[in-house]
């Protein structure tokens, strides 16, 4: 990935604190509005532990992660306690001690256009 759209990724994802979560699966589509963090590139959201996103998970990876500016494609997983990142902002909510955390690895983001309608940049994003 070109350096310029790592960076325009990087800042477009580290302005959300909440976003709507969506996924499909056993349990049906789910869409939910969640707390979230971004960290580079990757975007971390904070799940009730009842949640039927994560019976979704099992089974499917693929997710899509919709912002007031942006919507993110991206793959999903959910976190065990040696894998959370031990700086993360998200962890300090009291919601945490009840949630489970998810990480999206993400595959696409596009960037709306200001206050046009649609999106005005696409950008595919390599695994890492």
């Amino acid at each position: 990935m070109l350096d310029h759209l790592r960076q325009r990724v990087i800042e477009t994802l580290a302005t959300v604190q909440t976003a709507t979560f969506s996924t499909y699966g056993p349990a049906g589509l789910q869409a939910s509005l969640l707390p979230c963090e971004a960290v580079e590139m990757r975007l971390y959201l904070l799940l009730p532990a009842t949640s039927d996103h994560l019976l979704n998970l099992e089974n499917h990876t693929d997710v899509m992660v919709s912002a007031a500016a942006w919507q993110l494609r991206g793959r999903a997983g959910v976190l065990n306690d040696a894998d959370t990142p031990l700086d993360l902002g998200l962890l300090q909510k009291v919601e945490a001690q009840w949630g489970r955390l998810v990480v999206v690895i993400p595959t696409q983001l596009n960037i709306r256009r200001g206050q046009r309608w649609g999106y005005g940049e696409t950008i595919d994003i390599d695994s890492e």
